[in-house]
């Protein structure tokens, strides 16, 4: 049995969007910056996307910039407000970000910028009195992902918002692993840009979303033609456009179904193993997909190929550092041990899992 639990990482395509690939690429393919008539089709198409997809987001439509994906929406918005402000305004951001970010921010710190890093408490969730603390009167930019993408962890974004109410702070967060599982309402939050990827919600890779309010001045990244408001110029990838906006629209219409399903074989996988005696779980207050746990006395370098034999798709954290060998900085900045980062795994699910499936995780788990 073949079994992949790594949906966190990136998901299979969803059957709506695998039988709409043929008639996009066959029927759409003209510039939508030409001005023929091909041309204003694919435009017509595009826009009718960012119309759904704002929709979708519970924004408007003229606050969205397509992307290739996160990395670079994150990047694209965090580097653009910074440039912005200037070197006087610092950053902040949680310890635990996508790597997206942190390598965003580190680098921006060996370029003169001021960053504070907040702590996080033992289930991954930051210290709410630990960032009131960074704050001051030179502040310009918060950075603050809604579910951590190694362990889960729900982050209190409607409390950081109502801490920087008023302070003229920007507050930016990456969405990527609460979209399409819970509701989320940028406006209403206070959230000033957010970063989706669609390959996390059963779309295609290589495009994404970033949501910043219109009225928001960035500095350009680089530097081309005038798309995207003229804020991320070259050619827009309308097939996976098109293809991400059905994926999008059938995980938001379906969010309270799929979410319940997931949850569903999620308890199911907890209550079997979680009083075993080589088991630890990680952290509290998760989003029903991820499961992050230590098996004691066995090295992740060991544990992995284990699980991979017997068919068994799993990760040791990010996919984004899947080369590191040394260990989740997610789980050190939590405060594990080093017996317990080097022993720990991350079990993801989605929509394509079964119970069939997690009896065989189960099985196998208490076999090692």
């Amino acid at each position: 049995m073949q079994v992949y639990l790594d949906n966190a990482a990136t998901t299979n395509l969803r059957k709506e969007v695998l039988e709409k690939i043929t008639e996009i690429y066959e029927k759409t393919y003209a510039n939508p910056s030409s001005v023929h008539s091909f041309g204003r089709e694919s435009r017509a198409l595009l826009e009718n996307a960012r119309n759904r997809v704002a929709k979708n987001l519970n924004i408007l439509a003229k606050d969205i910039i397509f992307t290739s994906g996160a990395t670079e929406s994150n990047n694209l918005a965090i580097r653009g407000i910074v440039n912005a402000k200037g070197k006087d305004k610092e950053i902040i951001c949680s310890s635990i970000e996508h790597s997206s970010i942190l390598n965003l921010v580190k680098q921006l710190e060996l370029e003169g910028y001021i960053v504070k890093y907040i702590r996080v408490n033992e289930n991954g969730i930051i210290d709410l009195e630990h960032l009131k603390s960074l704050i001051n009167e030179n502040t310009g930019l918060i950075t603050v992902m809604a579910v951590n993408n190694e362990i889960g962890s729900i982050q209190p974004i409607e409390k950081i918002s109502d801490m920087i109410k008023g302070k003229n702070i920007h507050f930016h967060v990456d969405a990527v692993q609460m979209i399409g599982k819970k509701e989320l309402k940028p406006y209403e939050l206070g959230i000033d840009s957010m970063s989706i990827s669609f390959h996390k919600l059963y779309g295609p890779k290589g495009v994404g979303v970033l949501y910043i309010k219109d009225n928001i001045e960035i500095k350009k990244a680089f530097y081309g033609g005038e798309q995207e408001r003229n804020k991320r110029p070259g050619t827009e990838n309308l097939h996976s456009i098109l293809l991400a906006d059905i994926a999008l629209d059938y995980a938001i219409n379906n969010m309270e179904k799929e979410s319940k399903y997931v949850k569903e074989l999620m308890d199911y996988l907890v209550d079997n193993i979680k009083d075993l005696e080589n088991i630890k779980i990680h952290g509290e207050n998760r989003i029903d997909n991820i499961l992050n746990i230590s098996i004691k006395g066995k090295n992740i370098q060991m544990l992995l190929p284990i699980l991979d034999m017997r068919g068994i798709y799993v990760s040791g954290g990010s996919a984004c550092m899947s080369g590191s060998v040394s260990g989740s900085y997610v789980l050190k900045n939590m405060g594990l041990s080093e017996d317990e980062v080097m022993s720990s795994i991350r079990i993801s699910l989605g929509i394509h899992n079964t119970k069939e499936e997690i009896d065989y995780l189960i099985s196998v788990i208490k076999g090692i």
